[in-house]
């Protein structure tokens, strides 16, 4: 979340935490690729599973 040139990550899906700009960037590109992932196996039928 950005707010008036301010960078918020939310932590546990409630916490917000101020980062900076490069912090900001890099955990959003992350995030991204994990969806990116998560819809290219959705997209192949992968399956994960734990044993």
């Amino acid at each position: 979340m950005k707010e008036e040139g301010k960078y918020y990550i939310k932590l546990d899906g409630k916490q917000l935490v101020e980062v900076t700009k490069e912090l900001y960037t890099v955990y959003r590109q992350m995030e991204r690729k994990e969806r990116y992932q998560e819809e290219r196996d959705l997209e192949k039928g992968l399956i994960h599973y734990d044993s």
